[in-house]
């Protein structure tokens, strides 16, 4: 911490609360994420279910499949769009790091995907 205080003298105030702010939404996102990920598997089941009523069905079993397929497909790209989102955020955090020449280490993208797998495993 040493380093951003030496550096923060040279910025703004309002750039230095920006940066602290940043920070403690990274800390937030990290104490939210398994939850919040948990919730997107209910979310996704719906929809899933919303879109799938709206077209008839001759076949049940041939639809429960078609219903399974998109569930499991829908999951996947929320879960790499979510963790690209943290992917950029982390870099961005990085970055603001080395120019404040300081070291602060919230999560990195391990912690993400272990939050992904905990969540889906049965």
């Amino acid at each position: 911490m040493k380093g951003l205080k030496i550096r923060a003298k040279k910025l703004s105030f309002a750039c230095c609360l920006s940066v602290i702010k940043s920070f403690l939404f990274l800390k937030l996102l990290k104490t939210k994420m398994q939850s919040e990920i948990g919730g997107m598997i209910p979310r996704a089941t719906r929809q899933v279910l919303e879109r799938s009523q709206s077209v008839p069905c001759e076949e049940s079993s041939a639809a429960g499949d078609q219903l399974l397929r998109d569930l499991v497909q829908s999951v996947l790209d929320q879960m790499r769009k979510i963790a690209d989102a943290h992917a950029l955020l982390l870099r961005c955090a990085s970055k603001t790091c080395t120019r404040l020449n300081t070291a602060v280490r919230l999560y990195d993208i391990r912690d993400v995907w272990v939050n992904i797998q905990i969540v889906v495993s049965p």
